[in-house]
């Protein structure tokens, strides 16, 4: 069975939708670099495990959507922030921009969670037999035939 391709990297939230001194700004770059991460993990972890690679791909295609569109929201709320500057709606807009920060910052947690799953699962054993296992045992008989040669040249 063939790895699954990774994902198309236009479903990865844009951070670029952020100015850098957004409320979020830093949970957008950090939402955009796990899931990089774990995109790009997709195929090693498939090719160890089909299922698993499988699960990873799904859990990040469920999510995304939710934390792309928390990112788009902080970018709006940011532009009443700037445009409207003392206004009640520019405090609305900085109160609501943290509450969506804060569940973006959780968001990241568990992606970073989920990587670090990913990540210890690449340690694990191949099914089916080792390197050793294979290579052993042709090395072995590789010297066996060279001094099977040697005994022939005499």
């Amino acid at each position: 069975a063939t790895a699954p391709a990774p994902p198309a990297l236009t479903a990865i939230s844009r951070a670029t939708d952020l100015r850098r001194d957004a409320i979020g700004w830093q949970e957008a770059q950090s939402l955009h670099a796990v899931r990089r991460q774990l995109i790009t993990m997709v195929p090693a972890v498939a090719s160890l495990h089909p299922d698993a690679g499988k699960e990873l791909k799904a859990a990040d295609d469920e999510a995304a959507p939710a934390f792309t569109a928390q990112v788009a929201r902080l970018a709006v709320l940011d532009q009443v922030r700037r445009e409207l500057p003392g206004s009640s709606a520019a405090s609305a807009a900085a109160d609501a921009a943290e509450q969506v920060r804060a569940r973006l910052a959780e968001g990241v947690a568990v992606y970073d969670r989920l990587l670090a799953a990913a990540s210890t699962m690449l340690a694990s054993p191949d099914l089916g037999r080792s390197g050793p296992d294979v290579l052993g045992p042709a090395a072995d008989a590789l010297t066996a035939y060279a001094d099977g040669l040697r005994t022939a040249a005499g």
